[in-house]
């Protein structure tokens, strides 16, 4: 007849199980370890919650958009007012320089 045992429950999985056994250490080792696996089943069921919620809802949004029009009236969307294109600038034309000589100060050694 075993000397130990542990009773262990998930309450988001709904399950239980006792674990028995002659040697203490053992047994909370076996407890321990299926508590860290339901924990890893919860946390999945968790996302797959999660993921059919989203994927849920997203449907739900391209089905309601599917269900509307989306026709463009493109000539609501024009100006309707005249457009006169600028003047176009006059012509600017600078005055070419001339040669600049030997004798202009820029030349002058100092």
């Amino acid at each position: 007849m075993p000397k130990w045992n542990i009773e262990i429950d998930h309450k988001g999985l709904n399950r239980s199980r006792t674990i028995t056994g002659n040697d203490k250490a053992a047994v909370e080792r076996k407890a321990l370890d299926q508590r860290l696996l339901w924990e890893k089943e919860w946390l999945a069921e968790l996302r797959t919650r999660e993921a059919r919620a989203a994927i849920e809802l997203v449907q739900t949004v391209l089905l309601r958009t599917l269900a509307q029009s989306h026709d463009i009236d493109w000539d609501s969307l024009k100006i309707a007012a005249s457009y006169t294109p600028p003047a176009p600038a006059p012509e600017y034309s600078m005055p070419i320089p001339l040669e600049p000589k030997p004798t202009d100060w820029e030349f002058k050694l100092h």
